[in-house]
């Protein structure tokens, strides 16, 4: 529980940090952040949401399986439509099409929210022996889907 706290705590200070710093370089750009929850199904929001004064959106959460996988086949790990069905690549990547039609940036935050026992373990994924590949991994699935990401994982 107290790694559980732990980690809730780093994210939202990395969540923060994050805010402040973006909106000190875009000074003369309003930063406005929402966030679009993964395991309840993201285009429903997307058609009940004024999203138009959010200038980004966060996927939240990606996390990855056991494995260090984030898409397995054509399913996203941890991520689920309203009928708690796996969200596909391809359906994601209709949202985030919308959301850039719509001029938002659009970012993933990783290693956050409740994770289910079965997920995959960050600390483990993220030890010397595996960083590269879990890098990688986040590297490709940011690439396929239009996505910002940074190469700093602490």
């Amino acid at each position: 529980m107290k790694q559980c706290i732990s980690h809730s705590v780093t994210t939202a200070l990395f969540a923060m940090i994050t805010f402040l710093l973006a909106a000190r370089t875009a000074s003369a750009e309003t930063v406005f952040i929402g966030y679009l929850p993964s395991t309840k199904g993201m285009e429903s929001p997307l058609n009940s949401v004024n999203m138009t004064p959010y200038t980004h959106i966060m996927l939240a959460f990606v996390n990855p399986d056991p494995q260090g996988r984030i898409v397995n086949g054509e399913a996203l790990a941890y991520m689920t439509d309203e009928k708690g069905d796996p969200v596909t690549a391809a359906s994601l990547n209709n949202v985030i099409k919308t959301l850039h039609t719509g001029a938002h940036k659009v970012m993933a935050s990783i290693a956050g929210g409740i994770l289910p026992g079965c997920a995959g373990d960050w600390a483990d994924l993220t030890s010397p022996a595996k960083r590269d590949a879990t890098v990688s991994t986040l590297e490709h699935f940011a690439t396929c889907l239009t996505l910002g990401v940074s190469k700093r994982l602490e």
